[in-house]
């Protein structure tokens, strides 16, 4: 099983979209988060539908996660994304557990 997770971001709150050191970015952000709650780790981050440019906006993106606990408490998970990125134009909307070929591309 996988965890699809729909989120949305304020692009103007990072400074693009894939992990660069230094950088506050989306996909940085969402992995950092994810890890501190225990719902992902370094070796297995998640997995992206899609990726913007620097200063764009997503509403409905989505990401993929194979973890155990993710799968076993989602809406727990999906607190927790939200609790930790309160404030930081980050908003975690919706989640659906799929089977193990689904990729996140597959709901964009």
């Amino acid at each position: 099983m996988r965890l699809f997770c729909r989120y949305g971001y304020s692009g103007d709150c990072f400074q693009g979209f894939s992990r660069e050191l230094g950088r506050r970015t989306v996909e940085g952000t969402i992995l950092d988060i994810l890890v501190k709650t225990g719902a992902a780790g370094p070796e297995r981050p998640p997995r992206h539908a899609s990726r913007t440019d620097r200063g764009v906006s997503a509403l409905g993106n989505v990401f993929s996660l194979e973890s155990e606990r993710a799968i076993e408490r989602p809406a727990e998970t999906l607190e927790a994304l939200n609790a930790l990125a309160a404030g930081h134009g980050l908003l975690a909307t919706g989640y659906c557990l799929v089977g193990d070929g689904r990729e996140a591309r597959d709901a964009a």
